[in-house]
């Protein structure tokens, strides 16, 4: 039996090897080559269809193609980066909101703070007196700076946003 199947393999060897219709030429084309009987009992070769372009521009269109679509995003893909920077960006306006309470509350807090102290100095003599107006000129200058920091804020912000 191994003679038989050696046999058999060495035949379709030498089959490949012999010219005719069935080369593989011939079966890449998807069709035999067609014949017609002419005037005369002549035998005309009809014209085949067109040609299948050569398999190295078939490789090249196709590594193009998968290139392209590569570099392309995909909805999905677009998708999650939209909602990440919607997340990211939702952050941000929250931590934009809370600092702006929170200065908001400050200038509460010290405007507060500044009338409790210069209703405490009506009611004090002394040396505790000067300790208070050098508190209320200490809230003052706080003041000032919390308000150039505020400005300095809100010209970044522009500048990021611009």
């Amino acid at each position: 039996m191994t003679k038989a199947a050696t046999i058999y393999g060495s035949k379709t060897q030498s089959d490949a090897l012999r010219p005719g219709p069935l080369r593989p030429e011939n079966i890449f084309r998807n069709k035999f080559p067609t014949y017609k009987n002419g005037s005369n009992g002549i035998v005309i070769k009809l014209a085949d269809g067109p040609e299948i372009p050569p398999l190295k521009e078939i490789v090249a269109k196709e590594t193009a193609y998968l290139l392209d679509r590569r570099q392309r995003l995909s909805v999905r893909e677009l998708a999650m980066k939209f909602e990440k920077g919607l997340s990211t960006a939702t952050l941000l306006s929250n931590e934009v909101k809370w600092r702006q309470v929170v200065l908001m509350e400050r200038d509460i807090l010290l405007k507060n703070l500044k009338s409790v102290l210069e209703s405490l100095r009506g009611q004090v003599t002394g040396k505790t007196k000067d300790e208070i107006e050098e508190s209320i000129s200490m809230v003052e200058i706080l003041t000032v700076q919390l308000s150039k920091r505020e400005a300095e804020l809100v010209q970044q912000k522009e500048e990021v946003t611009n």
